[in-house]
């Protein structure tokens, strides 16, 4: 076989599982592809990253708050647009760096409205909230094509 036809071959392979690989970055929702204007664009999603660096961001800014203002701020939650739906991500990335953080930062118990037992958290707890059976689920990333 002639050299130039087997680097065809493994050039041919390797956009084949670069397709593949692509593709599952996709149906995992790691990669968006939007196609406005017939123009086929991939961006990352990173709506979880961003959702806990805006929720350590709150803990390391509210560091000396009291009792009393963490749960005015955890109630003010409650009138978010679309709660507890729309911003589910970041109340469960809040209640789970609240819960990871609490005694490096000396955070006060608190209670989180939107978990399903809605008990202070205990300074043993490192665990990420559970959702409520009543809750809606997340949802999926949008498929844009």
């Amino acid at each position: 076989m002639p050299a130039g036809r087997a680097c065809g071959r493994k050039k041919d392979e390797a956009v084949d599982q670069a397709r593949v690989l692509l593709d599952r970055l996709i149906a995992s929702g790691v990669i968006e592809r939007r196609t406005p204007g017939g123009q086929v664009i991939l961006r990352f999603n990173l709506d979880p990253a961003a959702e806990y660096l805006a929720a350590i961001r709150r803990l390391f800014s509210m560091k000396a708050a009291s009792r009393k203002e963490w749960q005015t701020y955890l109630s003010s939650l409650e009138r978010t647009e679309g709660y507890p739906r729309e911003p589910e991500g970041y109340l469960m990335a809040l209640a789970t760096c609240y819960k990871a953080y609490r005694r490096e930062f000396s955070l006060p118990d608190a209670v989180f409205p939107w978990e399903e037992t809605a008990e202070p958290t205990s300074s043993n707890s490192a665990s990420p909230p559970q959702k409520s059976p009543t809750a809606a689920p997340r949802r999926p990333p949008r498929a844009k094509s």
